[in-house]
This record gives C-alpha cells, structure tokens and sequence, in this order.
C-alpha cells in the first residue's frame, strides 16, 4: 500500500542538475501525495519500506546532491532532513484538516472564536513578550497552508545551500559540518 501511494510522486526520470529545484519538486509533490492519503505518512515514519517506488524517490532525492561536492554522508543526513520536515509539515496540514472536519471550525474560525479570547488575554497580560510578538508581528501565521510549507522548505534549502562547498577552487568555502569537530 505504501509503495503504490508513492507511485503517484510524479518525478523526472532523474535530476536535472538543479539540486534546488529538484528537491524543492520532490518536496511539493510529496506533500501533495501525503495530502491526498493521510495514512501515508503515519506509516512511512513508523514502518520504512523499501518497496521499488520509495527506493525510486529516495534515489532521486540523493541524486539530486550530484555534483554539490558533499559526501554520501551529508547527502543521506541532508535528504533525511527535508524528509523530516516535508512529512512534519503534512502531518500538521492534516491534523488541522482533520480537526476542522472533526469540530466544523475551519482554522481561521478556530482561531477567531475559540482560541481569540484566550489569546487576547495572555496578549494583555504581557507575561509572555515573545509569545506576544509571535501573535501581534508574525506573518507567517497569517500564511496560507501552501505558503507556509513553501517558506519552510525554502528555510532548509537554505540551510543546506549554506554547507555545500563553493565549486570555485579560488572561492571561500562555505562552512561545512565535520562529525568528528
């Protein structure tokens, strides 16, 4: 079941040498099969499978560190690492969406009519300042579900652009993790 539902993650037959936009493809259709079969990513953290159509994602995924001059190791911890997130974020998509259906509160009513009050309180009492400004500055709360996966996966592709090596021999390498540091 967990190989089929992969089947349906729509790749190139391999990267395009654009390990951003490859990744950043791997990321936007895996969410959207995870969206589409809730079970999917329950089972995917608990139980790995290593069914040809997983393998065939997860190989594209590493592939798509050719040529970044990263080892194997950085590689599968970096490819871990956008999984984690990728299925964090659909697991929390779909508790909302499981939550709406579940109450019929769509989350800007949720937020409105049954957690607005509470939060206007704590806002006022001034005890929390970071949770205060995480409620009166924050955008990223306002973003829609799309938008805030999109700027989280841009915040870890970020993260890796920072530690893949400067192809430029006469350039400053960027700064790299080193396990045994």
């Amino acid at each position: 079941m967990i190989d089929l539902a992969m089947s349906e993650i729509e790749l190139p037959d391999g990267p395009s040498g654009d390990w951003r936009a490859d990744l950043t493809l791997l990321a936007e259709r895996t969410r959207a099969t995870g969206l589409r079969h809730p079970w999917l990513i329950t089972l995917l953290t608990s139980r790995p499978t290593l069914g040809p159509h997983l393998l065939r994602v997860h190989e594209y995924a590493l592939g798509a560190f050719n040529g970044t001059g990263l080892d194997i190791d950085d590689v599968t911890g970096f490819a871990g690492m956008l999984d984690d997130y990728v299925h964090s974020a659909i697991r929390r998509e779909i508790g909302w969406q499981e939550e709406a259906r579940r109450t019929g509160l769509d989350p800007e009513r949720w937020k409105r009519d049954y957690m607005g009050p509470y939060v206007r309180h704590v806002v006022a009492s001034g005890a929390f300042p970071l949770f205060n400004r995480s409620i009166l500055d924050s955008r990223t709360a306002h973003l829609s579900p799309e938008e805030r996966f999109r700027q989280g996966l841009d915040r870890i592709l970020d993260a890796i652009a920072a530690l893949i090596p400067a192809t430029d021999p006469g350039a400053p390498h960027a700064r790299r993790y080193d396990a045994q540091a």
